[in-house]
């Protein structure tokens, strides 16, 4: 019985919290983006461009906000941390 969960208003399970109204994202893993250390070289950037993605579907044009970041995954990119980037990690 400790395991059944019935009739509550929202449910984590597998990391999503399922709620009446839909499927939300797990409140931990917001903070867990939003507490990420600010990245230092290109790994580190795709790591957290992966973390993010996981939440894609609850990002309204989730590509165009993430593009600053993925350019700087390209092959022959320099890796030039800009304005442009901190303000899209920021927020």
């Amino acid at each position: 019985m400790k395991k059944c969960q019935i009739a509550k208003p929202e449910i984590s399970f597998l990391g999503p919290l399922f709620t009446r109204n839909g499927i939300k994202p797990c409140p931990k893993k917001i903070q867990a983006i939003k507490e990420f250390p600010r990245p230092k070289n290109e790994k580190e950037i795709r790591g957290f461009v992966g973390l993010c993605s996981y939440y894609r579907r609850h990002v309204l044009k989730f590509a165009e906000i993430a593009k600053p970041l993925t350019k700087l995954t390209k092959k022959n990119q320099s890796f030039d941390w800009n304005e442009e980037c901190e303000l899209l990690f920021k927020s």
